[in-house]
């Protein structure tokens, strides 16, 4: 018995192959597109914000002894080893002493005596009953960290001391009143920003 098997060639459907050729012909040159447009889009960079430093034309004030320097402003006096505001080693001030007994603000160096965590505590412990001090803490100051207290009139008069306990020496800012406070903190501040040891 002779078996006969009718199969059936399937045919290739070239419609279908086609479209999809086509679509990738159409997503490549797509593609191609896009890269040389951006290629072409120049980069807009936008001006950067000029920062000015406020304390660039300032004068330099560097301590040798001490090992660091800081800057302050054309119109602060420098007073070497000035003794009128205190037992201050060297001084910066508002005005001169002919002008006015106290400045609205004070910048002057201290020696330390023990170390700079004791002599805060001792600075506090030594107050008269007309000051009143706040606890020591501490605050970064470039590099250093360093003790800070802060020292007012008792019962909230006039008249603040703000002092900066570094290793070898007490950086103080003494101002004579509120008003004298409010206005120069700002001065302070940017000082303090100054501040750098020396190598």
């Amino acid at each position: 018995m002779a078996y006969i098997f009718i199969t059936t060639k399937e045919k290739t459907n070239w419609k279908y192959i086609l479209i999809i050729v086509i679509l990738a012909l159409i997503v490549i040159a797509e593609t191609f597109y896009l890269l040389k447009q951006e290629e072409k889009i120049p980069e807009i960079k936008l001006p950067e914000k000029v920062v000015k430093d406020e304390t660039a034309d300032w004068k330099t004030y560097r301590d040798e002894e001490y090992g660091f320097e800081i800057r302050y402003p054309e119109d602060i006096l420098f007073i070497p080893e000035q003794v009128k505001y205190g037992p201050s080693l060297r001084s910066f001030s508002t005005t001169s002493i002919e002008e006015s007994p106290v400045p609205d603000l004070a910048v002057y160096l201290e020696n330390i005596k023990v170390s700079p965590y004791e002599d805060a505590q001792n600075k506090l412990k030594d107050l008269p009953v007309y000051l009143e001090g706040s606890e020591p803490h501490e605050e970064k100051i470039g590099d250093s960290l360093v003790y800070v207290i802060v020292i007012k009139l008792y019962g909230g008069a006039e008249g603040v001391t703000k002092s900066y306990y570094f290793p070898k020496f007490i950086l103080s800012f003494s101002f004579a009143n509120n008003t004298a406070e409010n206005k120069f903190k700002n001065l302070e501040q940017q000082i303090l920003s100054t501040f750098k040891f020396l190598e």
